[in-house]
């Protein structure tokens, strides 16, 4: 059982960290993309689905995920002039939240090893 609770945590612990590796990589993407004054639109409309994912995934719906993403990024467009000196802020948050997010489940880990342990006396 102690095999399994840290097992457990160690899996989820990568992903956890492979979650926050994408965040602060997508957040590096748009910020620079803030910073240098290109427009999201055109990235996001020009991406393509690999084909193995083209097989799981309608056309209709990137084609709606793309519209949707596209839209909102041209009317966030006049507010977010500033955004692009929040890159290092956003980095440092996230790390903060993968942190937190490490300690709870190391906490989880221990207790459920607590317990184990106290089950079996």
């Amino acid at each position: 059982m102690k095999l399994l609770i840290w097992s457990s945590f160690v899996f989820l612990t990568f992903l956890w960290t492979a979650f926050a590796v994408i965040a602060v990589n997508v957040s590096d993407w748009v910020m620079g993309l803030l910073a240098s004054g290109g427009s999201l639109a055109d990235p996001v409309a020009a991406l393509n689905l690999p084909a193995w994912l083209a097989l799981w995934v309608p056309a209709e719906m990137v084609t709606a995920i793309q519209g949707t993403i596209t839209g909102t990024w041209t009317w966030l467009e006049p507010w977010l002039p500033g955004a692009s000196t929040l890159g290092s802020i956003m980095s440092f948050l996230i790390w903060l939240s993968w942190g937190v997010g490490a300690v709870v489940l190391l906490g989880l880990a221990m207790a459920g090893h607590w317990f184990v342990t106290r089950r079996l006396r």
